[in-house]
């Protein structure tokens, strides 16, 4: 955790996943169907995007990046077969097509170090620092550098064209003392930072309005129509979200990983009032937690599960999406 927090980690297990979408004019495209207004990026920008449901469900996450005559889209780990099965549809009637990406490797570095080690190997940090993308090397030795890692914390996202792309990337992380980390470490942190997680928090049932951060951050209110627009825009205008996204911390009962989704409840109530999204045991902090309550919950209320783990409002934590507004993604902002 400390070389998140405050060094410089690598996550070789972390390989969130990159698209390529060609035809004519693939962003206007793009932004007849996405959250985000994308038409107008330019060259090496990027911005987060969402894909909805007819009726403004949660379909897909991903970063739009603007290429010189395509536009790349980059996922979660896992989940670019989605995002292609989501699109393509769409994007078939403006005749653009969208397939994987071709790349060898992919690895994702994290902690206030990774800004070294990309410009160590040549990378446009400050492109990157805003959420957009930078190219550096050719052939086989070609790195594909992306500013979004979707887990909350600075970093920076490594996509390898050969076999020893990412050699220079390899020096670089060495020279700097880099720790490797797991998908147990990457959870904690993810968790600690209070971000959304696809299959978490973000479900087929997930109005985007209720995750204050997609809110902030993949949603324009400025733009023309897109895929699930009015119930976006009918939300905003005229309701408000039922659920609220909320970072715990757990002060009682259980050690062992609880099953996930689980209710939660009010002392004293039967009647389930949020639901526990996610959970990792923090070493020095114990049980961390994001879940979403019903908005008439009060904010320092303590909620239980039905196996005895009783959680509070995590103190040090903010609310997703809290800083959005004043805080640039390389600062923060990092998904």
């Amino acid at each position: 955790m400390a070389a998140v927090t405050g060094g410089v980690a690598v996550a070789w297990e972390w390989q969130p996943e990159l698209l390529r979408v060609t035809g004519p004019q693939p962003l206007a495209a793009l932004d007849r169907i996405v959250t985000q207004a994308v038409k107008e990026l330019a060259l090496g920008e990027g911005k987060l995007a969402l894909v909805l449901h007819a009726k403004g469900q949660f379909r897909g996450l991903f970063a739009v990046l603007a290429a010189e005559s395509e536009v790349l889209l980059l996922t979660p780990p896992g989940r670019g077969a989605e995002v292609v099965a989501q699109l393509e549809r769409y994007l078939a009637l403006s005749r653009c097509r969208i397939a994987p990406l071709p790349v060898v490797q992919v690895t994702t570095v994290l902690g206030p170090g990774w800004e070294a080690a990309a410009g160590g190997c040549g990378a446009e940090v400050e492109r990157l620092r805003r959420g957009g993308w930078s190219a550096t090397g050719d052939g086989d030795h070609r790195l594909i550098w992306c500013g979004w890692t979707f887990l909350g914390v600075p970093g920076v996202v490594v996509a390898a064209a050969g076999e020893a792309g990412l050699d220079p990337l390899r020096l670089r992380l060495e020279e700097s003392g880099a720790v490797a980390v797991g998908r147990e470490a990457l959870e904690v942190a993810r968790i600690a930072a209070g971000w959304p997680a696809w299959g978490a928090e973000l479900t087929e049932t997930t109005l985007p309005p209720e995750i204050a951060l997609l809110d902030e951050l993949a949603i324009s209110y400025r733009k023309g129509c897109y895929t699930g627009q009015e119930t976006i825009a009918r939300m905003k205008t005229y309701g408000h979200p039922n659920w609220r996204p909320v970072s715990l911390r757990q002060v009682a009962g259980p050690d062992a990983p609880p099953d996930l989704p689980a209710e939660l409840y009010l002392h004293g109530g039967d009647k389930p009032k949020g639901r526990l999204t996610s959970w990792a045991r923090h070493p020095d902090q114990g049980g961390l937690a994001l879940a979403l309550l019903h908005r008439t919950v009060a904010p320092a209320a303590a909620v239980h599960d039905r196996h005895g783990r009783e959680f509070l409002p995590a103190p040090s934590a903010s609310p997703p999406g809290a800083a959005a507004p004043a805080t640039a993604p390389g600062d923060a902002l990092f998904l």
